[in-house]
């Protein structure tokens, strides 16, 4: 039994204790960096859903930054490591950065619409017409590379692709866009109902957003979309008797009521799609609003 104790004394004793400590990598981000930090200052450019990270000792020139992301609804952890003198580096890289005020991060963050991505997608009133760029997931392009490389190389030319450069190859072989009608969105995933079919997309892979934040007032057209509406249906039933056959009585006589029945009830009909006719005019006639959901787009959009 003393035996045990001493042993345990001795690891317990010879275990600095900082180690596996959280460790501030700088008074402007303290002891965890969140997304609003992280892009100001620059920290990881290269994460993909970053959501907060947080910077561990574990010896006297080992560290680990805890990353915590998120894709495509599921949350991932990402461990970087450091040595003593990158960790220096990057600690006097942040602390000669100014300091994020109020004002700092309102004219950083102004156009950074990615960074809200969910919050926005979320608060589009539904069901709404919508256009969306979006690019497929990276392990998509990942497969397609290696299909396009195991091609005959007299094929391909004698190019080796990669995924980007495969990505590159499916955007100019198609337009990666889609338009319809956004039904729901349910963990970070839209639900897009086309011409054909119900589309699936990733808020992680949308790129940009369009879509009208509010249905302007054309009220003043109404009166004559419903006169229009009415007489075009009118108009159709009049066709429809002109190519009917006359209808006669037991003595004779040409059904006409049946003519002017037909033509009131096309007025009717006119009358009635005349409200849908004139939502769909106020909705194409109100612009509609581009949010960029993508940083690569946004940086993209930046150098134009």
């Amino acid at each position: 039994m003393g035996i045990l104790i001493i042993i345990s004394a001795y690891f317990f004793l010879s275990t600095p204790c900082w180690a596996n400590d959280v460790v501030i990598l700088s008074q402007k981000v303290g002891s965890e960096i969140n997304k609003e930090e992280n892009v100001f200052y620059n920290i990881f450019p290269d994460v993909k859903g970053f959501v907060n990270a947080q910077l561990i000792q574990q010896s006297n020139n080992r560290y680990i930054f805890r990353i915590v992301t998120k894709r495509n609804g599921e949350f991932d952890e990402i461990i970087k490591h450091l040595n003593l003198k990158e960790f220096v580096t990057l600690q006097n890289y942040v602390n000669g950065q100014p300091e994020m005020t109020e004002e700092a991060k309102i004219a950083m963050f102004e156009g950074l619409d990615y960074l809200k991505a969910g919050k926005i997608v979320n608060e589009i009133p539904k069901p709404q017409f919508v256009k969306i760029k979006y690019s497929k997931s990276k392990t998509i392009h990942a497969d397609l590379a290696g299909k396009l490389n195991s091609m005959p190389k007299w094929l391909r030319g004698g190019t080796s692709f990669t995924a980007k450069s495969a990505e590159r190859f499916v955007k100019w072989l198609t337009t990666p866009t889609t338009k319809g009608t956004l039904i729901k969105v349910e963990e970070n995933i839209l639900y897009i109902q086309t011409a054909t079919r119900m589309d699936q997309i990733s808020l992680s892979d949308v790129d940009a957003i369009s879509y009208r934040l509010t249905i302007g007032e054309y009220d003043f057209i109404k009166p004559y979309l419903y006169g229009i509406s009415a007489f075009v249906g009118m108009g159709m039933a009049q066709i429809y008797n002109s190519q009917r056959e006359d209808i006669y009585n037991e003595y004779e006589i040409p059904r006409k009521d049946l003519n002017r029945y037909t033509q009131l009830s096309g007025f009717v009909i006119g009358l009635i799609f005349s409200s849908e006719l004139f939502d769909a005019i106020s909705t194409l006639l109100t612009p509609s609003e581009t949010f960029i959901l993508s940083k690569d787009t946004y940086e993209r959009q930046k150098q134009k």
